[in-house]
């Protein structure tokens, strides 16, 4: 019942998906949306999927390697000033001296989406902007915190992803290990 921009959005995002797939071992088949609208991975796979009004990008990998994947895009531009108590903690702000318009918020949202995407296939439990806080935003990489419990991890479990720009869209990931 969606829009047909939303429409194509969603089937490129699938595509990719199928795409990632194959190159993880599987097969390339559809990855249906269960009843909380996530991805569903066949057996012994998992990724993630993300799309914007002109990118889909999905990773997927075996579940012997790594339990669960979050990738995020987004615009580079900077996230919006109304938006940014939403989406930053009080903590976040004075530690990468968010103020205005930001591209650290920004950096900041697309992180805290590709963490939720990497934790929520483990917990199945829906989190807001403030359960997880940035610790450390550099070029590349991020690390992130659970500010509160989300079983079975404990408040306080430390999350290490990447991030990059690439043509103007800021691509995020964290990844559990199966040691993770």
């Amino acid at each position: 019942n969606a829009v047909p921009k939303r429409q194509r959005e969603f089937a490129a995002g699938r595509a990719a998906a199928r795409q990632a797939l194959r190159a993880a071992g599987g097969t390339a088949i559809a990855i249906p949306m269960g009843a909380d609208r996530a991805p569903q991975w066949p057996a012994g796979f998992c990724g993630s999927i993300t799309h914007d009004d002109h990118w889909a990008l999905a990773v997927a990998a075996r579940t012997d390697h790594w339990r669960s994947l979050g990738l995020d895009l987004e615009d580079a531009s900077p996230l919006e000033d109304d938006l940014i108590p939403l989406i930053c903690t009080e903590a976040e702000r004075a530690r990468f001296d968010i103020r205005g318009a930001s591209h650290s918020a920004k950096a900041i949202f697309s992180a805290k989406e590709a963490a939720y995407k990497a934790i929520y296939p483990l917990t199945g439990r829906m989190m807001s902007f403030h359960d997880i806080e940035l610790l450390t935003l550099g070029e590349c990489a991020f690390e992130a915190r659970l500010a509160v419990a989300q079983p079975p991890f404990g408040r306080g479990l430390v999350m290490e992803g990447r991030q990059r720009i690439c043509a103007g869209r800021l691509v995020s990931f964290v990844a559990f290990g199966q040691g993770s």
